[in-house]
């Protein structure tokens, strides 16, 4: 069985299920038309390790591959288009390491330069011990400061899945990143609440990496069933999209939230 989300009480901004053959091209199968253009070759396609449809996707090599969207082109609803008031936010992706070193950056809306992030994310930071998830959203002056939200529950290690999801609502400053450990059989969650206001810059939205000319903290690895909400999932709703059920229970369209007007 495949997530229906066209059915699901909440539809995604953007979905990218990694399937396909065009290596310049990141689909959006969402029907929202937010299709990623490739800043740089080295792609993989890997139909013989995947969690969702046929196959997972992610750069052959270490460089500085990502996938991106420029702002305005962004889709109506888009979390963080055209700047200002971030709103509800909800990210979840399968992820599996090839390689932890450093800083690797999954999915954002965010662009660092002097140590100052704009926009909202996920990455792994493995310059500690043990190697951790984090989530962050923008705030100040056109979103030039970044506030972080750690993952406590799970040390991310090569060679494992990793269903990972962070959701942010703008008006209680709730966080939660709920974490599936796919090899241990297991789920972790860290919640909290943030104490800055989410405001979001006009920077391009991007997988695998940060901007492309940015190409130290690229994501090593593998993603597959990559999804972008305009609204808070819940952890049933997360658990469902990972065990591929996601609006399955439903008899009709579902409420038309997020990113269908």
């Amino acid at each position: 069985m495949a997530n229906d989300f066209a059915n699901g009480r909440l539809q995604p901004c953007a979905l990218y299920t990694q399937e396909g053959s065009n290596i310049a091209n990141a689909y959006d199968t969402s029907g929202n038309g937010n299709d990623l253009a490739f800043n740089f070759s080295g792609l993989g396609f890997d139909s013989s390790d995947y969690r969702e449809g046929s196959q997972s996707r992610g750069p052959n090599a270490s460089g500085t591959l990502c996938a991106s969207r420029n702002d305005a082109a962004l889709s109506a609803g888009f979390p963080g288009k055209g700047g200002g008031a971030l709103g509800d936010l909800s990210i979840v992706t399968w992820a599996k390491w090839t390689s932890i070193t450093n800083y690797q950056h999954l999915i954002g809306k965010h662009y660092n330069t002097a140590g100052n992030a704009a926009g909202y994310g996920i990455y792994l930071n493995a310059t500690g011990t043990p190697d951790r998830i984090v989530g962050f959203i923008p705030y100040g002056a056109g979103g030039d400061s970044a506030e972080l939200f750690v993952d406590t529950g799970t040390s991310i290690v090569s060679g494992r899945w990793y269903h990972i999801a962070f959701t942010y609502e703008y008006s209680s400053k709730n966080w939660r990143i709920r974490i599936w450990d796919d090899t241990a059989q297991s789920v972790a969650e860290t919640t909290g609440t943030g104490s800055q206001t989410a405001e979001c810059s006009t920077r391009a939205f991007t997988i695998f990496n940060k901007e492309y000319w940015l190409g130290s903290e690229a994501f090593l690895g593998r993603l597959d069933e990559t999804a972008v909400f305009a609204g808070i999932l819940t952890a049933d709703e997360i658990d469902e999209i990972r065990a591929g059920i996601y609006g399955n229970d439903k008899k009709g369209p579902g409420l038309m939230m997020g990113c269908h007007f």
